[in-house]
């Protein structure tokens, strides 16, 4: 933009700031959200240890629009926040959305009890997965008392174990069946 302008790019950053600043003080900026998300971030790698700093992100999540950046990622900042909008703005809320941190959760049982507890999907699907691979690679363990190695059929059948139902055509499914009959017996990363 200042290349297009002819100015220095100090100058096009004030004037952003300046009239950037209005709009964010602005109290009619957020109108009523039905549903809010809170997520943390990586914001930067600061200093001579690239140490992280996180911020923590507040979303409309019906009209997917950003509400706010708060610092930290602790749940005091997006608690103080909320309070700030006052009681009425929070009883507006209807559903919140969070990955599966007891701080998010408990921000939002304490400022919008009333709101219903949505978990994102991605975590959801992330977590199942991981607990199907923890178990696989326990049952791996007790079965032949050591870890998966090429020829061992529970290690084989990890790729298609985490595969969506819909990509796995009949032969995949009937491999991958084949696989934990040999070794499942007792069923347990069948149930999985």
């Amino acid at each position: 933009m200042a290349r297009e302008l002819g100015c220095h790019w100090h100058t096009v950053n004030d004037a952003v700031t300046e009239f950037g600043e209005l709009l964010v003080d602005d109290p009619g900026r957020i109108g009523k959200v039905g549903s809010l998300g809170l997520d943390e971030h990586l914001f930067v790698r600061d200093g001579e240890r690239r140490s992280r700093h996180f911020v923590t992100v507040i979303a409309d999540v019906g009209l997917g629009q950003l509400l706010d950046i708060v610092p930290g990622r602790s749940g005091s900042e997006p608690t103080e926040w909320l309070e700030d909008r006052g009681p009425t703005w929070c009883e507006q809320v209807r559903t919140t959305t969070l990955d599966l941190s007891a701080t998010y959760r408990g921000v939002f049982e304490r400022c919008v009890p009333a709101a219903t507890l949505v978990i994102d999907p991605f975590r959801v699907v992330r977590h199942a997965t991981m607990k199907l691979e923890q178990c696989r690679r326990r049952v791996q363990q007790e079965t032949l008392g050591h870890r998966g190695r090429r020829a061992n059929a529970l290690y084989r059948c990890r790729r298609p174990l985490t595969m969506a139902e819909e990509r796995l055509d009949a032969e995949g499914r009937g491999h991958l069946l084949e696989l934990l009959g040999n070794v499942d017996s007792f069923g347990q990363v069948t149930t999985a």
